[in-house]
């Protein structure tokens, strides 16, 4: 099973595969009221100017509504479902891994 939430412990080159593919308005709809460490690993998987751009959004005092937040996470984690089940990334470290 595996969550919005989860992302944090997905490995840094698998987050970047996934957020690559992912449109900038439903990031930053997921990203609303989500927690600094989730908001941190997925902004570290975006490029300087799309940071900047997503960080001016998430600045605005903007409340949608919790389904649309969770609509876009889901679209999100079940992505992320997606591309591990056809191989491009891994959701979690491998074990041993450092």
């Amino acid at each position: 099973l595996f969550a919005f939430e989860d992302i944090p412990t997905m490995p840094a080159r698998a987050r970047l595969t996934l957020f690559d593919g992912i449109a900038a308005d439903t990031v930053i709809m997921a990203l609303r009221g989500a927690d600094e460490t989730i908001r941190e690993s997925v902004l570290a998987a975006h490029g300087a100017r799309a940071r900047r751009m997503i960080e001016a959004e998430l600045g605005q005092n903007v409340q949608p509504l919790k389904q649309d937040i969770e609509a876009a996470r889901r679209e999100i984690a079940n992505l992320a479902l997606e591309m591990a089940g056809a191989g491009p990334i891994q959701l979690r470290e491998e074990e041993g891994a450092a």
